[in-house]
């Protein structure tokens, strides 16, 4: 469930006119609310009485602190900012999507004008495979949220009886983390190949990428862990 915190962290941000907002506190025309400061690190809402305070932890980074206990909020460190993550994991999907979708079109297009691809062997197969890659990761990402997104909607979906579905889910997404690592070997393999077309080389470097990207994010995010406990 931590990969859910991502996209939906708190933003706070100055104003022009010396106000600070936080992005979930809004006013009920849907604007974030403006806050002043009334004291070191305290902040109440200019035309409201909502308050917001800031206070160090033992490391020095600032916490924020709202007038609705439950909810206390850290600064994200960079690999948890979702500024670096949701461009991360979508540039990694937008790569991978097109990928498949240029596999069907280059196909059709060789045929048409009878032009047979430049490739052969193990480099063939491997192409082919990256592609296979590409689709399992897409899948695994698509089966999480679709899952995670219903059992928010309906709580008895999180029960023992889903747990051969998760297990399906997880296996496909171990999957994805190995052919990452298939994906490095064709790139390096492209680049080492003579004669090999230099936008060959340059689109598998891409996906390979974006294999490598979505590897390190489902990883941080504790996605492809082995464990039913959530």
């Amino acid at each position: 469930m931590k990969v859910f915190n991502v996209m939906g962290q708190s933003k706070i941000f100055a104003n022009a006119d010396g106000t600070v907002s936080v992005s979930d506190l809004k006013d009920l025309n849907g604007e974030a609310k403006k806050l002043e400061e009334i004291g070191p690190l305290l902040f109440r809402e200019t035309n409201g009485q909502d308050l917001i305070g800031f206070k160090r932890d033992a490391d020095q980074k600032l916490t924020l602190v709202t007038d609705f206990p439950p909810f206390v909020f850290q600064q994200a460190t960079l690999l948890q900012n979702s500024m670096f993550n949701i461009p991360l994991i979508v540039s990694s999907m937008v790569v991978m999507t097109l990928a498949l979708l240029i596999w069907p079109i280059s196909i059709f297009t060789r045929r048409h004008y009878d032009r047979k691809i430049g490739m052969e062997g193990m480099d063939r197969r491997l192409w082919i495979v990256v592609r296979i890659v590409c689709a399992i990761d897409l899948i695994f990402l698509g089966s999480y949220a679709i899952f995670f997104s219903m059992a928010e909607k309906d709580i008895s979906i999180v029960s023992p009886a889903s747990d051969p579905l998760l297990r399906l889910i997880q296996v496909v997404g171990w999957l994805g983390c190995i052919g990452a690592l298939v994906a490095l070997y064709n790139a390096v393999r492209a680049w080492k190949t003579p004669g090999r077309w230099v936008w060959s080389k340059i689109s598998e470097t891409a996906i390979c990428l974006a294999c490598l990207g979505f590897l390190s994010f489902v990883f941080y995010w504790n996605m492809p862990h082995w464990s039913l406990r959530y």
